[in-house]
C-alpha cells in the first residue's frame, strides 16, 4: 500500500501535460478556423488604418511611428499565420499539438494587436509648417529711404 502514494504523485504531474497535450492536438482545426477568423479581422483593421494613412498623407500629415510599428508587426503576424497554415496542410500526426498550440498563441497574439489598433488616439502627426511663407513688410517711407533707394536702385 506504500507504494501507491507515489504512483497517484506521478499520475498528478503526468496528466495535466498530456491532457493538455492531447487538448491541443484535438482543437487544432478548430484553432485553425479561429486564427483565419481573427487574422481576416486584423487585416481588416489594417486595410482601413492605412486608408486613413493614404488620405491623411495628402493632406501632408506623417503618420506616428507607434502606428508604423504596429504595421510591420500585423505584417511580421501574417507571415507567421502563413507559415503555420503551411505547416498544417503537411498534416504530420505527430506535430498537431505543436502546430494547435502555436496556432492558439497566435490568436492571442493577433487579438492584442487589434486591441492595440483600436486604442490609437491619432494615427498622424502634423507636418511642419512649409517653407517659403511670405512675410508681410511695411512700407519704407522718409528722407532716409529715398537716399538708400538712389544709392542701390530700387528695393
Amino acid at each position: 500500500m506504500e507504494f501507491i502514494g507515489p504512483i497517484l504523485e506521478i499520475f498528478k504531474r503526468v496528466c495535466p501535460p498530456v491532457c493538455k497535450y492531447v487538448q491541443d492536438h484535438r482543437k487544432l482545426d478548430e484553432n485553425m478556423k479561429n486564427l483565419e477568423r481573427v487574422l481576416q479581422e486584423l487585416n481588416s483593421q489594417k486595410e482601413d488604418i492605412e486608408a486613413t494613412l493614404k488620405a491623411e498623407g495628402d493632406q501632408g500629415k506623417k503618420p506616428r511611428t507607434e502606428v508604423k510599428n504596429w504595421l510591420q508587426n500585423v505584417q511580421r503576424i501574417n507571415s507567421e499565420a502563413q507559415s503555420i497554415e503551411q505547416e498544417v496542410t503537411k498534416r504530420k500526426y505527430f506535430s498537431r499539438a505543436r502546430l494547435g498550440k502555436d496556432a492558439e498563441a497566435k490568436i492571442q497574439e493577433m487579438k492584442d494587436y487589434h486591441q492595440k489598433g483600436c486604442s490609437f488616439t491619432s494615427l498622424v502627426i502634423d507636418a511642419p509648417p512649409a517653407s517659403g511663407l511670405i512675410l508681410p513688410t511695411t512700407k519704407l517711407v522718409g528722407e532716409n529711404t529715398k537716399k538708400n533707394v538712389k544709392k542701390f536702385g530700387r528695393i
